[in-house]
């Protein structure tokens, strides 16, 4: 109960990151942005390591693990960045999950064996229904959308290798995750050479400086929910942000879905909701998936 606890309020903060997204790109690039808020996080993490005089220390087996998982999280922020900059922001975190939930799905149950229910079957085929109504037109395959779906899949792969990571402090493995984020993005923004500033002001520096606050607390939420629950089910609670987020949106950017659009996000946050109710509760619904599937 405590893992979903931490998942749902993971996804509560999430929600606000993309639109300190939007706010953030007043002062940088789309690359340097990311590098900004992941490298203050790390900086924070660090002193707060240093004075806690806790240990850096990785099992060897383990160090793989966590370059991967550091690699894909810091992909998944970039690419994520970019779609939200690009499009609505709603829409950007619709296909993001449709991607996620989609690539738990099968890295769930191929790699780690998980069950598969027809709960889940259930809820696969409104993901994809979903995204089949979202990308109803092939001219909406934008950068936007792309972007977005690649997001998901970087998303899916991180949760997972999140799994495999549980017996790590999480303070330690949040500190190379940041740090090895940085690392890369800072990387990117060279190989691209990106915009670094656009416009330098106090404004940007304290929304960058709330970020870095709330990737360590998100950080730290998420770990622990993945940790211990099932990769799946733990993924489609996080959904909990689409719902968030389309109220957000439209709150502080008057961004509404379009009529198809927020039809496809609702089956995916359908999905999200199928998919973390016990199934004890389905069952005694009048359309229970168990009747439906027999």
């Amino acid at each position: 109960m405590k893992a979903f606890f931490a998942l749902f309020l993971a996804a509560f903060i999430l929600s606000s990151f993309n639109l300190l997204i939007r706010q953030q790109s007043l002062m940088y690039g789309d690359q340097a942005q990311v590098v900004a808020r992941l490298g203050l996080a790390f900086l924070m993490l660090l002193l707060f390591l240093l004075y806690r005089k806790s240990s850096f220390h990785i099992p060897k087996i383990k160090i793989v693990n966590v370059i991967c998982l550091a690699l894909s999280s810091a992909l998944m922020i970039a690419l994520i960045t970019i779609a939200i900059n690009q499009g609505k922001i709603a829409n950007a975190i619709f296909v993001t999950y449709a991607g996620t939930l989609t690539t738990s799905f099968f890295i769930g149950t191929f790699y780690f064996k998980e069950k598969v229910t027809k709960q889940k079957f259930f809820t696969l085929f409104l993901v994809v229904s979903g995204i089949a109504i979202l990308l109803q037109e092939v001219a909406m395959l934008s950068v936007a959308v792309l972007t977005a779906l690649a997001s998901g899949f970087f998303g899916g792969l991180r949760n997972a290798i999140r799994k495999t990571l549980g017996e790590v402090d999480s303070n330690t493995l949040l500190f190379y995750q940041l740090g090895i984020g940085t690392i890369f993005m800072i990387a990117m923004l060279y190989v691209h050479s990106g915009d670094v500033f656009r416009e330098v002001s106090i404004q940007g520096a304290l929304v960058t400086a709330l970020f870095a606050v709330l990737v360590i607390i998100v950080g730290r939420l998420l770990l622990y929910g993945f940790q211990n629950a099932d990769l799946f089910i733990s993924t489609v609670i996080v959904t909990s942000e689409i719902l968030i987020t389309i109220v957000l949106a439209y709150a502080f950017y008057s961004e509404m879905p379009e009529k198809y659009e927020l039809i496809g996000g609702m089956l995916i946050f359908l999905a999200g909701v199928v998919g973390a109710a016990p199934k004890n509760i389905l069952e005694k619904l009048p359309f229970s998936l168990d009747k439906r599937f027999q």
